[in-house]
């Protein structure tokens, strides 16, 4: 859902700035004018989109050292790769554990 950036002066004319979530801009006049403030701005904020950009970069920024450590995730469990078709074999912290196989109903879904 948008965030909207605004501008309101209130009963006793004091400005007040914030943000409020909303799904379009009338929503988002609505419940403004619902709680007594004078519109005086409104705009949709790139607030949501400029997070995903900041946790992107730190994604990318920290990802080379979360490979370096090697962290394990949990392997899968034997039942859900005992398919018909062999990909491959699953190695966890550098020791075979199972082959990786698929089932015939997911195999569409994972070859192109």
């Amino acid at each position: 859902m948008p965030i909207f950036k605004y501008t309101v002066s209130n009963k006793d004319g004091k400005k007040l700035s914030g943000s409020v979530e909303a799904p379009d801009d009338n929503t988002a006049r609505e419940e403004l004018n619902q709680l007594g403030f004078t519109i005086i701005n409104l705009a949709e904020s790139e607030e949501k989109e400029e997070i995903s950009q900041i946790l992107h970069a730190l994604y990318n920024k920290n990802l080379d050292k979360l490979l370096g450590d090697e962290i394990l995730l949990e392997p899968p469990i034997a039942e859900n790769v005992d398919g018909e078709y062999k990909i491959g074999e699953i190695n966890y912290a550098n020791k075979p554990l199972c082959n990786f196989n698929l089932r015939e109903q997911d195999f569409p879904r994972h070859i192109c």
